[in-house]
């Protein structure tokens, strides 16, 4: 008579009455599993990336939901800021081992070989996404190094309209690795400046160029923010279908895990995973 513990189904015994070899197929099979669907329940990380003064914290600020950001962070700008979902809001300081320490008030600040702040806010929509504001002397390598497995990185690159896509951002910016540009964004910032709607058409033209070879999405995004503007909302509906395509993905490797462990085991010892 099988019964289920958990997620595994056994068959009576601990180790179900079969050999290590088998039992280990098992565990390793539904810790796969699980990974999985960690990972796939993990939210996509928005990395926004771009020269000084490019409007980049004001652009985490409106993905954010508005200046959520702890005041005391205003002097702490040279460090990258990961916002993330929390139930009540709280600051900690990541260095470069991946230790988190806990920052209390200002007087904890600075500290030494730090790669980033994390700040943690109730804000509904950090749900579907983190927020990464990255300082614009940081190395895209630092920016990545520390991020847990899985983590699905979406970069977008701020670029002012009036002086758009210079020679010194194409640069920095094929300092990403292939894997991360291909799913970035190009974000337009104070495209208000362009009053005239021709120049403004060109810019477009000439970026949407640029975006078949380097960007999946372009926006532009207007300074001061009015309403919901397109950059958030093209944000969102990226971020969400990346992750339901990632979801996608995990879902059919959970279920060859799962096929594949019931061949070597030789029998239905493994449960179906639920919708992931």
């Amino acid at each position: 008579m099988s019964k289920r513990s958990g997620h595994v189904i056994t068959n009576g015994s601990d180790d179900g009455g079969q050999s290590p070899a088998l039992s280990r197929i098992r565990d390793d099979a539904q810790r796969a599993c699980e990974m999985l669907r960690e990972i796939a329940n993990r939210p996509p990380r928005i990395v926004i990336l771009g020269e000084a003064n490019s409007g980049k914290t004001t652009l985490a600020n409106r993905l954010i939901g508005g200046d959520l950001l702890p005041a005391s962070l205003t002097s702490c700008d040279s460090y990258p800021i990961l916002v993330r979902y929390s139930p009540v809001v709280d600051l900690v300081a990541v260095d470069r081992s991946g230790r988190r320490i806990p920052i209390r008030s200002d007087a904890d600040l600075p500290l030494p070989d730090i790669a980033r702040l994390e700040v943690g806010l109730p804000q509904p929509r950090l749900r579907k996404y983190e927020v990464l504001d990255a300082h614009h002397q940081t190395s895209a390598a630092d920016l990545f190094a520390l991020a847990k497995p899985g983590t699905l990185h979406i970069p977008i690159w701020c670029t002012v309209a009036t002086q758009a896509w210079k020679l010194t951002e194409q640069q920095a910016w094929l300092e990403l690795v292939r894997h991360h540009r291909h799913r970035a964004m190009l974000a337009v910032t104070c495209s208000d400046r362009i009053v005239n709607s021709g120049d403004r058409q060109k810019l477009l033209e000439r970026l949407s160029r640029e975006k078949q070879e380097e960007f999946s999405a372009l926006a532009l995004a207007p300074t001061p923010w009015v309403g919901t503007t397109l950059i958030e909302d093209t944000v969102t509906v990226h971020a969400t279908r990346l992750s339901e395509r990632r979801r996608m993905v995990a879902g059919r490797l959970a279920r060859r895990i799962i096929r594949l462990g019931n061949l070597a085991l030789g029998n239905a010892d493994l449960p179906l995973m639920a919708a992931i």
